[in-house]
């Protein structure tokens, strides 16, 4: 039961997205709801994703936005 910790892939990150919107917009309500099933910000152009994945499934993640980028989001 090996878990791997390494920055995502696009696969993944799509995969974030759509975990992000099954959260926060779907059970919480804290966003739309949208019929692309995804939750996405311009953040996401800048962040970078840490990813937790255990037999090739994301177990949990974690994003990093880079001091160059123009906002943070506590800025929201």
């Amino acid at each position: 039961m090996k878990i791997e910790i390494r920055e995502s892939n696009l696969l993944e990150r799509e995969e974030i997205y759509r975990m992000r919107h099954s959260v926060y917009a779907h059970e919480l309500g804290q966003h739309l709801e949208n019929e692309q099933r995804v939750l996405k910000d311009t953040l996401d152009n800048f962040n970078t994703y840490l990813v937790a994945t255990r037999h090739g499934n994301i177990l949990g993640f974690v994003s990093i936005t880079p001091p160059q980028a123009p906002n943070y989001s506590i800025e929201k």
